[in-house]
């Protein structure tokens, strides 16, 4: 997973909702922003799910790090 303190980019050419959940499945966020503010995460991985028009297209990792 990339690791990441403050602030994760999406490199994503569709428009899509994100949806954040913990490495326990818990849902945390949900947006459409493609900069997103991790910082009062804690520590830990994070699976990132987008969301268009036609279906879901990608799911990634991403490490929250102190």
């Amino acid at each position: 997973p990339n690791p990441s303190k403050d602030l994760i980019n999406i490199e994503f050419d569709e428009n899509a909702v994100f949806h954040i959940y913990n490495q326990s499945g818990q849902f945390i966020l949900s947006t459409k922003d493609k900069t997103i503010d991790i910082s009062n995460f804690t520590s830990g991985v994070y699976s990132i799910y987008s969301f268009t028009a036609t279906g879901q297209k990608v799911s990634k990792l991403f490490e929250k790090i102190r």
